[in-house]
C-alpha cells in the first residue's frame, strides 16, 4: 500500500481512492490472507520472515479497527 506513490500517477488515482476508503477491518483481513498464501506455497525462513511482516501489518490494521477503549 503506497498511497503517496499512487496519487502522482493519474491512472492509479481511482485505485488509491478505493484503497483509502476501505475500513481497517477489510485491510486487516486482506493482509492476513495475503500473508498466508506464500507460507502455504513454500516454507523457508525468508518466506516466513517476509510474510510475517505482511501479517504484522494486518495485525496493526486489526488493532486499529478495534479502536481505543
Amino acid at each position: 500500500e503506497a498511497p503517496c506513490c499512487f496519487n502522482y500517477v493519474e491512472a492509479a488515482r481511482p485505485i488509491a481512492r478505493f484503497a483509502e476508503n476501505r475500513p481497517y477491518l477489510h485491510k486487516a483481513i486482506f493482509y492476513g490472507v495475503l500473508s498466508i498464501i506464500p507460507i502455504a506455497m513454500c516454507i523457508s525462513i525468508s518466506t516466513i520472515f517476509g510474510a510475517g511482516l505482511i501479517l504484522a501489518t494486518g495485525v496493526l490494521y486489526g488493532l486499529m479497527s478495534l479502536g481505543r477503549k
